[in-house]
């Protein structure tokens, strides 16, 4: 069962970086190469990003018993549903909020992977 939000810790925190370089890369790229379907990978990169940091961080809160992940969890997932408040798609509001977002859920990975490490060193039964 470790394994399972280990790995789920390992793929959120892969995709919140991958987010943030997408928002980051997007407005050049873009630019430059209209046809990347934009708004399509941004949705579902925004999707997959907060199903796996629910599955990760809730089921590690569930198995460690400590809920400090749940507070950058919950800033990112406020900042990422604000974005839609500051600004139009791809504008430069919404691409900080973005970043912001997917650094909110990689700490909220790095803490969690962190907490179920420190409950298997301890042997705390599950």
């Amino acid at each position: 069962m470790h394994q399972q939000w280990h790995r789920l810790d390992m793929i959120g925190g892969s995709l919140s970086v991958l987010c943030a370089v997408h928002c980051i890369l997007t407005p050049i790229l873009v630019s430059s190469l209209p046809f990347l379907g934009y708004a399509a990978v941004d949705s579902a990169l925004g999707a997959s990003l907060i199903a796996v940091a629910s599955l990760a961080i809730v089921g590690g809160a569930a198995q460690h018993g400590r809920f400090t992940a749940l507070i950058p969890y919950a800033a990112g997932v406020a900042v990422f549903f604000a974005r839609n408040l500051v600004g139009e798609h791809g504008s430069t509001a919404e691409t900080m909020m973005l970043v912001l977002a997917s650094g909110f859920f990689l700490a909220a990975h790095l803490i969690n992977f962190r907490l179920c490490r420190t409950e298997e060193a301890i042997g705390r039964p599950h």
